[in-house]
């Protein structure tokens, strides 16, 4: 499994969860999304939109306890499923930077690549040499790509980078 545990402050919005999750999973996103939370949905403001607007409703409006748990969609064709646990609610500490990424493991899945049992089929080609499709699967995703690695570090930055410039809550 892919799996993440992240502090987040209470005020931000459930899109900027959304943005946060993006950079957790390196994902682009260019999907639609949405999350399921006590039978009600939330997504993205649009036209279109079905459910609540996400930039609208923070964490803290939903006052969520401890063992809570909801839904997290992305990419409706690719149908990526996150089930979010809420650990626990504490007070933010004075000097404590958040988001904050305490820990992960594996890579996520590469964008795109076609939702649970596509990316079983990449993951097997990836991992052997004399699989048919193994050389395209690497030009794809890239050499670098290691479906084992998390690198919390680089991740932190990069979600600190984007909390500091105001785009985890930006249109």
């Amino acid at each position: 499994p892919v799996w993440r545990r992240v502090l987040v402050p209470e005020e931000i919005t459930l899109h900027g969860l959304h943005r946060i999750v993006q950079i957790l999973m390196q994902w682009y996103d260019y999907h639609l999304y949405d999350f399921e939370i006590r039978g009600e949905r939330y997504e993205a403001p649009d036209p279109e939109a079905e459910g609540a607007d996400a930039t609208q409703v923070s964490l803290a409006d939903l006052g969520f306890e401890p063992g809570e748990r909801f839904t997290y969609r992305y990419d409706f064709g690719d149908d990526w499923k996150h089930e979010v646990v809420v650990e626990e609610r504490t007070a933010r500490e004075r000097d404590q930077w958040l988001p904050w990424v305490l820990e992960g493991e594996r890579a996520a899945p590469p964008e795109d690549c076609g939702g649970v049992s596509a990316f079983a089929g990449f993951l097997e080609a990836l991992s052997d040499p004399m699989h048919e499709e193994h050389q395209q699967m690497i030009d794809w995703a890239g050499e670098d790509y290691d479906p084992n690695r998390f690198d919390r570090r680089s991740v932190n930055h990069s979600v600190l980078m984007a909390w500091a410039w105001g785009a985890l809550e930006g249109d």
